[in-house]
């Protein structure tokens, strides 16, 4: 792992493979929140569809069982995005203590190291992953269907 490969060099590299460490953690920040704010945000949407689609007559928030399904679907992307960005947090934070703490003397700590390290990295990807792919679903579920488009000249 190019992090860990880092951190036996000089000092200097210790602080780059640490700081690469923390700037991925900030990614992982950003997803989860954004991705439990876009969650919250279509938990209302949805919550308020059937009382609006009564008084405003709106194509996007038609309360059907297929776009009922959509919101579900949509709502579990974001919430497994969020998961697998806190796991991805919480794993990183394990490895950067591992690897500021601990010396690289033994082979025991380095192979953990290594592990926790790829395991946040996997769980980051998917994590990232699940948010660009809930966000055309997104858009597709909100923008109004090609057959209201009739109506206009």
């Amino acid at each position: 792992m190019l992090f860990l490969e880092m951190m036996k060099g000089a000092e200097n590299k210790g602080m780059l493979a640490v700081q690469s460490i923390r700037n991925t953690q900030m990614v992982s920040i950003f997803n989860a929140s954004i991705a439990i704010f876009l969650n919250t945000a279509l938990t209302a949407l949805t919550n308020n569809s059937y009382n609006a689609s009564l008084l405003l007559n709106t194509t996007f928030l038609d309360p059907n069982p297929k776009k009922v399904s959509l919101y579900c679907s949509a709502s579990f992307l974001l919430l497994s995005c969020f998961f697998c960005s806190s796991m991805a947090l919480a794993f990183f934070m394990d490895a950067n203590f591992l690897l500021t703490a601990l010396s690289f003397e033994y082979s025991s700590s380095f192979r953990y190291s290594k592990v926790v390290l790829e395991r946040g990295n996997l769980f980051a990807l998917i994590g990232n992953r699940l948010l660009w792919v809930t966000f055309p679903l997104l858009l597709w579920m909100l923008v109004p269907c090609r057959q209201y488009y009739h109506r206009w000249p």
